[in-house]
């Protein structure tokens, strides 16, 4: 039963990178939203932000390249999307190299492209997922492309592409913005996909870990590990509507104080669980949460474990680990990251070490 349940959830993670990444999703309905997006023109319609030590230009038509020596500073192009009101969801695709990349010590210092919204009041909203071109487009010409939705409220948006405090060079060519809807067919697969995931997450749940003598923990994890995955897959709208709510929360202000006075008198970390998202430097609470949600899912799986079999408990938990980040697919504007999935993995492990050296020094020292 236990190789049934690991085959199970190994079918769904490969149907479900199957389905995102190699069926066409989208449809575009109208004209391209970006002024000289092939660069044809040399740099018509962009606005150029350098420094002495960076080059911004068109080596030859169509390609745009982004190069400097000095990693404390930025340089980037961008161009406005009026009228972003108007679409549901826009799709952003090009072909992107780098090359001798040296990147900075914050999470956002590297190499990006990415949309920034502003409201009805010309504020920025940093509320979309950046995209890191890492060591994986070193080698060679890459694809990228990925939709956004539109936000209530946003007015318009901005395209940005860049070095952020990061030195070395970038390319990009095949530059296209256009406002898109997902295919019917698309919707129907997908819709279908997740409610495999919901039924086959009950029949594990219930293989695993279902006792009348743990009937109440195992409740308890089956609604930390739907609240896990809630939060994975929630939209960065319902992110931000959240961030928006709590910060009327005079509770939540001192914590926050107290915890900044108690963690780190050091500006370059806070205490602040959506940092990430809005664009600010603490984006180590993004990888917190993930080792602090997945240990806490440990431990509990742990302690409701029927068969305190090591191998099968750690299958399980990494099969758990693994499911959670695949299921991030199903979110429009969210990305699937190996290092989030090795975040969670250390999590759990970390669970299951602590667990099982309390339980071994318990026996110890209990009387005979």
């Amino acid at each position: 039963m236990y190789k049934l349940t690991l085959i199970v959830v190994l079918l769904l993670i490969t149907l479900t990178i199957l389905l995102f990444n190699y069926v066409g999703r989208y449809d575009s309905i109208g004209p391209e939203l970006i002024v000289n997006s092939n660069f044809l023109d040399s740099l018509e319609g962009w606005v150029k932000h350098d420094n002495k030590s960076a080059m911004i230009n068109t080596p030859e038509p169509g390609l745009l390249s982004l190069a400097q020596a000095n990693s404390g500073s930025s340089v980037f192009v961008k161009q406005v999307i009026k009228s972003a009101q108007d679409y549901s969801s826009i799709a952003v695709k090009c072909d992107v190299k780098i090359e001798n990349i040296i990147r900075g010590k914050l999470s956002w210092e590297e190499p990006r492209v990415l949309l920034v919204s502003k409201n009805d009041s010309g504020k920025k909203i940093w509320n979309y997922p950046h995209e890191v071109f890492g060591d994986g487009w070193s080698n060679g010409w890459g694809t990228y492309e990925k939709a956004f939705g539109v936000n209530e409220g946003i007015n318009e948006m901005e395209l940005i592409i860049g070095l952020f405090r990061s030195s070395g060079s970038m390319y990009i060519k095949n530059l296209s913005v256009h406002s898109v809807v997902e295919k019917y067919r698309f919707t129907i697969m997908k819709y279908f996909l997740a409610m495999l995931w919901a039924l086959s997450f009950t029949f594990i749940f219930y293989l695993l870990f279902w006792t009348p003598q743990n009937r109440y923990l195992t409740a308890l994890l089956v609604v930390a590990s739907i609240i896990s995955i809630a939060a994975i897959l929630a939209p960065h709208s319902a992110m931000r509507k959240f961030q928006e709510s709590k910060e009327t929360l005079s509770v939540y202000k001192t914590a926050e104080v107290f915890a900044n006075n108690i963690i780190s008198k050091d500006s370059a970390f806070h205490f602040h669980p959506l940092g990430e998202v809005y664009g600010s430097d603490w984006a180590k609470t993004h990888e917190m949460a993930h080792l602090s949600i997945f240990f806490i899912l440990g431990l509990l799986t742990f302690i409701t474990f029927r068969d305190y079999d090591f191998l099968i408990l750690v299958i399980a938990l990494i099969a758990f680990a693994a499911s959670a980040e695949t299921l991030q697919y199903f979110s429009s504007d969210r990305a699937v990251k190996i290092g989030d999935f090795l975040l969670n993995v250390t999590g759990v492990t970390a669970a299951i070490l602590i667990s099982m050296a309390v339980k071994v020094a318990y026996r110890i020292m209990k009387p005979a």
